[in-house]
């Protein structure tokens, strides 16, 4: 393995993202019902992992994305380019910033006593999982059909159940969800590698 092939780590970085959605849908679905004399009443949850578990995945995201930094900051200097653009690159965006608070925060414990880029003191709450459906379009549609004593459901192939989540302040006010904190991340560093030729 190389650890200085940046292509080799943005594969790693899509895998992660990638396993923070299950896309076989059907096991995810919990069908709870409950009857009390002529009234039924069924609910749906989605997601069949704790708390624990979906946590690790986002952090294995986040990690992903950090450790990115000095990977960028050597590519760079063996350019001769200037390994200062990619610390501007991170502290220029709200997301990279909360990344890397994140991430050192679970390295070195809350709140940060040294560089706290965004100076929110960030922290993840309202962990969970959830149905989504991506590429809305006439053909994404997810159905449940309830009867009396069963329930059951249809699916386009554009649904599935992701882990989702709030970023919040020191104060618990909240800043973005985990999701768009990705999503920006991402478009983020894909900006900055084709600006700099390193794609």
């Amino acid at each position: 393995m190389d650890f200085n092939d940046l292509n080799s780590r943005l594969k790693r970085l899509n895998l992660v993202l990638d396993k923070s959605y299950e896309l076989d849908i059907k096991p995810q679905i919990n069908v709870s019902r409950k009857v009390s004399g002529d009234i039924h009443e069924i609910g749906f949850s989605f997601g069949t992992m704790e708390e624990t578990e979906m946590i690790e995945r986002i952090f294995n995201v986040i990690n992903n994305i950090a450790s990115l930094k000095d990977h960028l900051k050597n590519k760079l200097e063996s350019l001769g380019k200037d390994p200062k653009l990619v610390e501007d690159m991170i502290n220029g965006s709200k997301e990279l910033c909360l990344i890397l608070d994140l991430w050192n925060q679970d390295k070195h414990g809350y709140p940060l006593k040294k560089t706290n880029r965004s100076n929110l003191n960030p922290q993840i709450v309202n962990v969970s999982q959830g149905l989504v459906i991506s590429n809305l379009s006439d053909k994404a549609s997810v159905s449940f059909t309830i009867t009396e004593n069963a329930a059951s459901y249809t699916s386009s192939e554009n649904a599935a159940i992701a882990i989702s989540g709030e970023v919040v302040d020191g104060s618990g006010k909240f800043i973005i969800s985990v999701e768009n904190m990705f999503r920006q991340s991402v478009v983020d560093l894909e900006n900055f590698l084709k600006v700099h030729g390193l794609l």
